[in-house]
């Protein structure tokens, strides 16, 4: 190329914003499985050594998971930690009162342990096609995202969760053979994710019981937690579990919460109308405790399953299926209530769709809020321009 063109070259280059720049590049999402903390504990099984405890107080993984802990369990602290490593090194099973990080089931059948780490690292180019494949679409263009997926040896609990930047998987509740949960840990995975995603991409929204001030920032927190977790359950393909044959104990799981909540999804988008209008109801004073009832109730794993999560999802495919993805995507950058605005014209005509003490709550919301960020920018024949 003459140097006068490749001078121009650049000037013009130099003169498209990075963002411009950034969104040119193909979107890459790319998954790890990080091993190190399942193996240096499983490495410590029955070897007499000592515990690093300043390595391990020191570790920000350890650190982070810690943290996460002592939300669920008051006594899964550090140094419960530090001890439950100190009893695997030493051979030693504890009591069932004092095993908080339930270190006698990797005393029980420490290979078990092994045999699931080592499948999990084998799969890991699998299980990251599999994710970016989900989520690619759902992002806006140029996205660059890489984590690491870390495999927590020991934990208590089944599932995964985020602390921070880490995701952790919990290894022990996985099935031995790690095909039967495979499915299941892909839309884990994918799920967990989409939420690392959603921090870099949403628009800006409570997600912390203690920010709720008054109404209008508690129904921000309930719609941003609809919002983010509705989509994240729907881009991950959650419903595809149903067909997928129930070996594992975590798929059955999660198909158990999939199953029952499409059974009841009528009722489920009716319950969760009323309890979007108690929060709106809310006396001055009882913002916050109301905020906090409706996320046990909507949000929560136990009676109802996280029905609001099925109803968010719900949501998202209503949109896609009748505005098409690339308005859907343009929804979910949005003010978090404008996804329920959303819902509300796209179909109007429809039975499953949040009552009117819902819409009510969401316009007002809306209102209050400025700028201007109404969902008709997402849909060309609404008038809107997505610049």
């Amino acid at each position: 190329m003459p140097k006068s063109l490749m001078l121009l070259s650049a000037a013009l280059l130099a003169a498209i914003p990075a963002e411009a720049r950034e969104d040119r590049r193909p979107t890459s999402i790319s998954i790890t499985v990080d091993t190190s903390i399942a193996e240096h504990t499983l490495s410590l099984v029955c070897s007499q050594r000592e515990v690093n405890e300043r390595q391990i107080r020191s570790s920000p993984l350890v650190q982070a998971q810690i943290e996460h802990n002592r939300g669920l369990v008051a006594a899964a602290t550090m140094d419960a930690y530090v001890e439950g490593l100190r009893a695997l090194s030493a051979c030693r099973a504890p009591s069932e009162g004092e095993d908080v990080f339930r270190v006698g089931a990797i005393l029980a059948d420490p290979e078990l342990f092994r045999r699931k780490v080592d499948g999990l690292r084998a799969r890991q180019s699998e299980l990251a096609s599999s994710v970016a494949d989900r989520l690619t679409s759902y992002v806006p263009a140029g996205t660059q995202f890489q984590r690491a997926v870390i495999l927590a040896v020991p934990y208590f609990s089944c599932g995964g969760f985020e602390r921070g930047e880490y995701f952790y998987i919990d290894v022990q509740c996985l099935a031995a053979d790690i095909d039967d949960d495979f499915a299941a840990l892909e839309v884990l995975v994918a799920h967990e994710t989409f939420h690392a995603l959603q921090a870099r991409t949403f628009f800006p929204a409570p997600i912390d019981a203690g920010e709720i001030g008054d109404v209008n920032t508690g129904l921000q927190y309930h719609f941003g937690t609809m919002l983010r977790e509705g989509t994240a359950t729907y881009v991950a393909g959650t419903s595809a579990l149903l067909d997928v044959p129930s070996a594992g104990a975590f798929t059955r799981l999660g198909q158990s919460f999939g199953r029952e909540n499409a059974a009841r999804l009528g009722e489920n988008f009716r319950l969760l109308t009323i309890l979007f209008g108690y929060a709106a109801a809310s006396p001055v004073g009882q913002e916050r405790a109301r905020a906090e009832a409706v996320e046990d109730l909507a949000f929560d794993g136990g009676s109802f399953q996280e029905f609001g999560y099925y109803v968010g999802a719900r949501i998202a495919a209503d949109i896609e299926q009748v505005w098409g993805r690339e308005a859907l995507v343009c929804v979910m950058q949005l003010p978090p209530e404008q996804f329920i605005l959303a819902h509300e014209a796209a179909v109007a005509a429809e039975e499953l769709r949040l009552g009117a003490e819902a819409i009510d709550a969401a316009r007002s919301v809306a209102l209050a809020r400025s700028g201007v960020h109404g969902f008709e920018r997402c849909h060309p024949t609404l008038g809107g321009d997505r610049q």
